[in-house]
């Protein structure tokens, strides 16, 4: 019944345009073959890749420190309900694993029902409304010394694009799948973003629930060649666009000259440092009105002493919460012997929000500031008399 579930799910595959929004992963599945029962390990490699794509979504969403502290709470409420989530799985490929041949492989599209996925993670606490970054396609025209990359004929994404999708990875933005974008474009909608024609580019972006795009151009050319090395020039101009009204939220460039003996070889390169270097230009603005910026938060672990309660417990988070400015969560890790342990994310390092509390203190405590670093704050406290 479980494999007849799930290949009735294959069956009934909902477009990828119809409902909401999607996050499309693509991931692999096994499955272990135990008396030569291949339908059996088929089903569970199944399985699992349906469990792999949800895991594989709460990481996109779900910090690393949240995610080591509600292991059980994420498999209990959300992997353990995989299905649930899934609006269309597309088998990419599958068969035994030609070097472990007990071993049944699954590879599929899988698209997850996004609005529902992000409202459970949010119900569970796993994240915060405003947690979730921007969706993101990016979009750039390439010419790599006299080689015009075309996205329409070559089908797969640029280097100026490849390196800017890892920097803006590593912060947290979400993105379009570009593989399935780029498989259905035609000369003219791919030419709409090289000529700056924002209602179309719109217009595509919005088929795939997408926040905002990154456009622009990247091109890299010789000068003063020799023999043996090559001088070689990469520019690379981007902007980020609003998808809801066209605005340009923010813009930048990177320019880098390098020698290399290569021309094609070294044009890649050259591109490749300066899509970096007008990437991490760009991206501390791309906050879309209710985003932060990634960069503007910092990680403290904080310890207070003297919490002889659960009541002083509760009152001491409330307060500091909602009276020392800048904090964006406060989380209790460890709570033993009157100290509490915390992990804190801030727009204020620790020695600056010392200064804060030792000036603004508490209603309900006393504070002492016990030692304070960038990335570490001590308290003691005294319940007032």
């Amino acid at each position: 019944m479980k494999y007849a579930g799930l290949v009735l799910i294959l069956i009934l595959i909902i477009s990828f345009y119809a409902f909401g929004e999607y996050l499309d992963i693509k991931i692999t599945g096994k499955g272990t073959i135990q008396k030569a029962d291949t339908i059996g390990a088929r089903s569970e490699a199944f399985d699992n890749a349906i469990k792999n794509a949800v895991a594989k979504g709460v990481k996109d969403y779900v910090s690393d420190q949240a995610l080591n502290k509600n292991s059980k709470l994420i498999e209990r409420e959300i992997l353990s309900k995989a299905s649930g989530y899934i609006k269309n799985i597309e088998v990419v490929d599958e068969g035994l694993n030609k070097y472990k041949l007990d071993t049944y492989e699954v590879t599929a599209s899988v698209s997850i029902d996004e609005s529902k996925f992000q409202k459970n993670l949010i119900d569970l606490g796993l994240i915060k409304r405003d947690d979730i970054m921007p969706k993101v396609l990016i979009f750039i025209q390439e010419k790599n010394i006299d080689d015009v990359y075309w996205h329409f004929q070559r089908k797969i994404p640029n280097q100026t694009e490849i390196t800017i999708g890892k920097l803006m990875g590593a912060n947290r933005f979400r993105f379009t799948d570009q593989s399935i974008l780029i498989q259905n474009m035609t000369p003219d909608e791919e030419r709409a973003f090289y000529i700056d024609d924002k209602k179309t580019m719109i217009e595509i972006a919005n088929k795939y629930s997408t926040d905002m795009i990154i456009t622009g151009k990247a091109i890299s050319r010789t000068a003063n060649n020799s023999e043996e090395n090559i001088s070689i020039q990469a520019s690379v101009n981007l902007k980020a666009i609003q998808t809801t009204d066209g605005k340009q939220i923010a813009s930048s460039s990177g320019n880098v000259e390098l020698i290399y003996s290569d021309a094609l070889a070294g044009g890649n390169m050259a591109i490749a440092k300066a899509a970096e270097e007008a990437a991490l230009k760009l991206i501390p603005h791309l906050n879309l009105s209710k985003h932060e910026p990634k960069e503007a938060f910092q990680n403290i672990t904080l310890l207070v002493n003297g919490l002889k309660s659960i009541e002083d417990l509760v009152q001491f988070h409330r307060e500091f919460e909602k009276g020392i400015d800048g904090i964006k969560s406060i989380e209790r890790r460890t709570y033993s012997g009157n100290t509490a342990a915390y992990d804190i994310v801030s727009i204020k390092n620790g020695s600056i929000l010392a200064d804060e509390i030792s000036v603004k203190g508490l209603q309900t405590f006393k504070v002492e500031v016990r030692s304070k670093s960038p990335n570490f704050l001590e308290l003691n406290l005294k319940v007032k008399r």
